[in-house]
């Protein structure tokens, strides 16, 4: 806002001699005043204290921007300070360099070392510096040290304490195993099914009742928070991709025909295709002598037997000229009529005659159809090179505060208006914007912006850029009953039915307890007869068991008749649990293998985390606060 501000006095002429007032007087007061109590803080400013150790400003915030970077490049969109304070990344990475420093400091007390030699050795065989021939790779090494943002010596010394902290780690979880009783317990949750019997309760067996307007008032009262109005904005977007830029009507036919010509086969139709037979000679002489005899009256097959040849001898398959690996025969072969028999070829591998038995035409949509598609590919793929160049010209622009509406009529473009969109990317009718460029990108930017800031644009995934301005905000509020009414009835009558519905179906249930057999129950309910459903698994839904019933009906014992929520939603359940069974636990099965991994993997981590935090708790960790805003640029939590 400030900078939009100074952007726009700027443009004037007392606008600049304030600004240049106001510049003046600050650049006096450093004189005076002298700059180094305004960042005396920063060069002893630390943000945690590990023991002994300390964590200052500018290695947190160098880890923090790394970390911003790496994972820019894995989504391929910018990830935005708010943005990563939202996902915590901030406490995680503070989190994690706290733990690293309590680690380096226990292998120090412990006397714990690596040679040289060793390091190197490692970091030779470590995999994620081999090359696709499985040997180490100078140039995925030198990347990851241009990734880190380090220098050769900086990094390999970092790479020693990462090794250092695996023996330490190795050291005090890395020979846990699971116990069996253990092993045991999680086979039969993984695989332990059960049996049932149930009815189905509709929900048609039960009548909605009509609220009055107390009722309703009561109800819309009580639940006014699930009705209420999301913050809406309105926005201006301007979209720079090689579509908004590609201008069709430039290409001329010449070149359309030209890349028709290239692809019509591939992309809008299929080629000609010919059945092909070859027979293969040691020389040249032989295929010509083999030639003028067929044009002295014998056959083809006359030659074949000759040379001792079978059909699968000769036979080519039906082919494309494409398909065909000899250029000179494919040549021959489309150049020939059918059951014509070509003069000796040069062949790729020995002199060579061919003929043709079957032709297929090509299939092919005349050029009339896909001209204007083939004009807008052309056109975009010029366009594509131009990104870069625009991008440039609309940031001047932009930087010397013209709106976008005028940015996009300098440069040929349109901008989108949006008159309403919530965070969730709906209008005020609830329905989706569906015309949003990288909607999700640029409605986490957009909330997190305000009329007249100064936005970055976005980067997306084509390569192409978004710019937007938040010209409204209408924020959230309560709506009133009149202008939800119909949505609260109809939430008033689909409650209704829910309620009677469970205490029809618990009631169900309850006499399926006292005894009463289901069938018996359908029969007197007027209800279908009861199913039966095998192989139920804990946490999963099948037909009409919901994952909430099944969660429900591994909770009960066998024998026991319980009430739950069918799989389409709105009918219930009436369901008794008629068998249980665990398959025997064998240890050396695949599975029983893997899953006992994890669960070692887990063991190792829960105990190494509760080592990590008695180390932490013994050494003494102290944050602050104040240091770690300044690294990071935001609040923290």
């Amino acid at each position: 806002m400030m900078m939009q501000g100074l952007r726009n006095a700027g443009q004037t002429w007392l606008g600049k001699l304030v600004i240049t007032v106001l510049f003046g007087m600050l650049i006096f007061s450093f004189a005076i005043w002298g700059i180094a109590d305004i960042f005396r803080n920063y060069g002893r400013s630390t943000a945690a204290t590990v023991g002994s150790t300390e964590i200052p400003v500018d290695q947190l915030r160098f880890a923090y921007q790394n970390e911003l970077q790496r994972l820019a490049r894995q989504s391929r969109g910018a990830i935005t300070p708010q943005l990563a304070r939202q996902y915590g990344l901030d406490r995680a990475l503070l989190s994690r360099m706290i733990s690293e420093a309590a680690m380096d400091a226990r292998v120090a007390q412990l006397g714990l070392g690596i040679s040289d030699d060793t390091i190197a050795a490692a970091i030779v065989a470590d995999p994620n510096y081999k090359g696709p021939d499985g040997k180490f790779s100078r140039t995925l090494f030198d990347a990851a040290i241009r990734d880190a943002n380090f220098t050769e010596a900086r990094f390999i010394a970092e790479q020693r304490k990462v090794y250092l902290r695996q023996h330490l780690t190795e050291g005090v979880a890395g020979g846990i195993a699971a116990p069996v009783a253990l092993r045991e317990a999680m086979h039969r949750l993984a695989n332990e099914t059960r049996a049932v019997e149930y009815l189905i309760v509709p929900a048609a067996k039960v009548t909605a009742a009509t609220p009055d307007d107390a009722a309703l008032q009561k109800f819309f009262d009580e639940r006014k928070a699930s009705f209420r109005a999301p913050e809406y904005r309105s926005l201006n977007v301007l979209a720079l991709n090689a579509s908004s830029l590609a201008k069709p009507e430039s290409v001329s036919d010449d070149d359309a025909r030209k890349r028709y010509e290239e692809v019509k086969t591939t992309r809008f139709g299929t080629p000609e295709r010919r059945v092909v037979r070859q027979i293969r000679f040691p020389t040249i002489e032989e295929a010509k002598a083999a030639s003028d005899k067929i044009k002295g009256g014998a056959s083809f097959a006359d030659v074949m037997a000759d040379r001792k040849l079978t059909d699968k001898d000769v036979d080519l398959g039906k082919l494309s000229k494409r398909e065909m690996v000899d250029v000179a025969v494919a040549e021959a072969a489309f150049a020939l009529a059918k059951e014509a028999v070509s003069e000796p070829i040069s062949g790729q591998f020995g002199p060579t005659l061919v003929m043709v038995t079957e032709i297929e035409p090509e299939n092919v949509r005349p050029y009339d159809q896909v001209a204007a598609e083939l004009k807008q590919e052309i056109a975009r793929e010029r366009a594509q090179a131009q990104i870069s160049a625009a991008h440039d010209k609309i940031e001047d622009q932009r930087a010397s505060a013209k709106p976008l509406a005028e940015v996009a009529s300098g440069m040929g473009l349109q901008v989108l208006t949006i008159d309403a969109v919530d965070p969730q990317g709906q209008g005020r009718d609830g329905k989706a914007v569906t015309n949003l460029p990288e909607p999700a990108a640029l409605l986490r930017a957009a909330f997190a912006s305000d009329i007249g800031a100064d936005n970055e644009a976005i980067s997306t995934r084509d390569g192409g850029y978004v710019w937007f301005e938040v010209t409204k905000v209408d924020p959230a509020r309560d709506r009133t009953l009149q202008e939800v009414r119909d949505q609260v009835i109809a939430r008033f009558k689909d409650d209704d039915v829910a309620r009677q519905l469970a205490d029809k179906a618990a009631a169900l249930a309850r006499r399926a307890e006292g005894g009463e057999a289901l069938s018996a129950i359908a029969t007197a309910e007027s209800l279908d007869a009861p199913k039966t459903a095998t192989g139920l698994k804990r946490d999963a839904a099948s037909g009409d068991i919901s994952r909430a019933a099944a969660i429900q009906i591994f909770a009960t014992p066998v024998g026991k008749t319980i009430s739950a929520a069918a799989a389409n939603g709105s009918d219930r359940l009436v369901v008794k649990i008629t068998d249980a069974t665990v398959p025997p636990f064998v240890a050396t099965t695949q599975d029983a293998t893997q899953a006992d991994e994890r669960l070692r993997t887990q063991l190792a981590q829960d105990v190494f985390t509760t080592y990590i935090a008695k180390v932490q708790q013994d050494i003494g960790v102290t944050i602050n606060p104040e240091a770690v805003q300044l690294a990071i640029g935001g609040e923290t939590q």
